[in-house]
């Protein structure tokens, strides 16, 4: 059986104290209800706001003192309702950074055992997914470049051809058949 150097072991060791110094996670249902109170508000609040939007100046009030009222009566609606929202999107938001360590986690359960699946996977030295982006039609009446001429200081519009791009997203749904 190899020796673990003991700069090894001290790394795993923090890894591991710093992940159960963390908070306690939200449940899965913690999440989900989060997610839902979040829906719900927005839903809500707009159906509030196109209500208040609706209202009728009545007869005699001035229009522009009614729409200072309106635009009272709807800052109190997104005001309560990011009252509302705050708790739900910070449970969210733990998950997500819990999720985080989970890979970080992972990562270097996969370094200390030698896991071979582990490395397959790719380089994870930063947990921010980069964005792919690839040619898929050329137009070259879409764009238009300023260009100097043989002359000097002459600008030349020349029309070049811009690439439409798909993101890494957008072939993930194309590559499985789902487009």
């Amino acid at each position: 059986m190899a020796v673990i150097p003991e700069q090894v072991v001290e790394t795993v060791e923090e890894i591991m104290r710093t992940y159960k110094s963390l908070p306690p996670r939200p449940t899965i249902e913690e999440v989900e209800a989060a997610k839902s109170v979040i829906k719900t508000v927005d839903t809500e609040e707009q159906l509030k706001l196109d209500e208040i939007s609706n209202q009728e100046v009545p007869k005699d009030v001035p229009r522009d003192l009614f729409s200072v009222l309106l635009d009272v009566r709807k800052t109190v609606v997104v005001f309560h309702s990011y009252e509302q929202r705050r708790e739900a999107r910070h449970i969210v938001e733990l998950d997500r950074m819990f999720q985080i360590f989970d890979d970080l986690i992972q990562r270097a359960s996969g370094l200390v055992s030698g896991d071979t699946q582990n490395q397959k996977r790719g380089n994870f030295s930063d947990p921010v997914e980069k964005i792919e982006r690839e040619a898929v039609i050329s137009d070259e009446s879409l764009v238009k470049t300023k260009k100097k001429s043989r002359e000097g200081e002459k600008v030349v519009e020349r029309n070049v051809p811009m690439a439409l791009e798909r993101s890494s997203s957008a072939k993930a749904s194309f590559y499985s058949g789902l487009v």
